[in-house]
């Protein structure tokens, strides 16, 4: 009897040591990732810079804007200028990179808008379906700007209740513990290098002045790029999305906040590479063409069908997400026609939608819509 006693009690001695060997490890660990955080890092300058290059030209604006919004579908696929002459007010393109997450947009997106504005907002199919999933994307920008992640939990908590937030919140936090490798986080303690520049695709120096893309004419397509693209297997944004997804209500609160300054929020589908078996499999056919009367039971206004924005593998540049230049064009008349009302072809308006308790969504010309929050005021 003594001895099975000592046998449980030095049995017990090695779990608790391995606890608690496990639980100092732990901490050593969230010290050393949290001695990181903030410093810059190679992987999302571009991103910074970007987004800078675009507030500081919506910044000099003064008078009501049309904003374009979304990932890098936007920032590839719509041309602004166009936008601008069409519409007859100044537009910026503010889109950048969806692999930054559905809170990371709308939060930039908010820190730019004012009243007067039009947001439409070109959003990448999965970031309807946000759930807190934390791709590598999001875990090394939110690693060299944790402030941004605050404001992501800031927005969440605002827009979700306690029992769904917490486990949102709880569910990110792990992630960016666990996805963090040893080699990012002495990265971080690094920082960027003395000579440090951005290059390549992607940055402000291939912006133009309103922010869309440039250099990315079916001409200066490589042949790797092309070949690439027709390697993307096709997605399956329709068998993955949750009706009842966080990211639903994170929009239903962003169009809440943009209302409260008198702006207002538009949904537009994102240029996107055609698959057959998005409309073969009943699924993604579901999907696609149910995703405006979705938004429409969220209170949310979404203009034009998802099909009619798909494009053949010629008319992307490098990511079943971006035009090359030419298609751009086509993509946005095509754009242009949705958010004109039929009413007024021969002189484009935007109707604006403007949310009500009353009533839900309705829709009015832009000029009256403004006109009817100054009255509110």
């Amino acid at each position: 009897m003594h001895r099975i006693e000592a046998h449980q009690n030095a049995l017990w001695r090695l779990l608790g040591g391995i606890a608690l060997g496990l639980c100092l490890a732990a901490g050593l660990w969230l010290l050393v990732l949290a001695g990181q955080l903030g410093h810059p890092h190679p992987s999302h300058q571009w991103v910074l810079e970007a987004q800078a290059h675009k507030q500081s030209r919506a910044e000099a604006i003064s008078i009501p804007r049309l904003l374009v919004a979304g990932g890098s579908s936007a920032m590839f696929g719509i041309d602004s200028q166009q936008l601008e002459e069409t519409f007859r007010r100044p537009a910026v393109n503010l889109g950048v990179n969806a692999g930054l997450g559905l809170p990371v947009i709308l939060n930039h997106t908010l820190e730019v808008a004012k009243a007067g504005d039009v947001v439409i907002m070109a959003l990448e199919y999965p970031l309807f379906g946000y759930n807190g999933e934390i791709n590598h994307v999001m875990n090394d920008f939110y690693l060299g700007r944790p402030e941004a992640l605050l404001d992501a939990w800031r927005l969440s908590r605002e827009a979700l209740p306690l029992h769904r937030w917490l486990p949102l919140l709880a569910r990110e936090a792990f992630q960016i513990v666990m996805q963090t490798s040893p080699t990012r986080v002495m990265q971080g303690y690094r920082g960027l290098p003395d000579d440090f520049t951005v290059s390549g695709t992607y940055g402000a120096h291939r912006l133009d002045a309103r922010g869309d893309q440039t250099g990315a004419t079916r001409q200066l397509r490589e042949p790797w790029m092309a070949q690439q693209v027709m390697a993307e297997a096709p997605r399956h944004y329709g068998t993955e999305h949750r009706r009842n997804a966080p990211g639903w209500a994170l929009l239903r609160h962003f169009q809440a906040r943009l209302h409260a300054r008198g702006a207002c929020l538009i949904l537009v589908p994102p240029a996107f590479l055609f698959h057959p078996s998005y409309q073969e499999d009943s699924v993604e056919q579901r999907f696609y063409t149910t995703l405006p009367k979705q938004a429409a039971e969220h209170g949310l206004t979404y203009r034009g069908r998802p099909y009619d924005f798909m494009y053949p593998v010629e008319d992307m540049f490098n990511t079943d997400f971006h035009l090359v230049d030419e298609a751009r064009q086509r993509n946005t008349r095509r754009l242009i026609k949705a958010l004109t009302s039929p009413d007024n072809l021969s002189e484009p308006v935007i109707e604006c939608p403007r949310p009500t308790i009353e009533t839900g969504v309705t829709r009015q010309p832009l000029a009256d819509q403004i006109a009817g929050l100054e009255l509110d005021k």
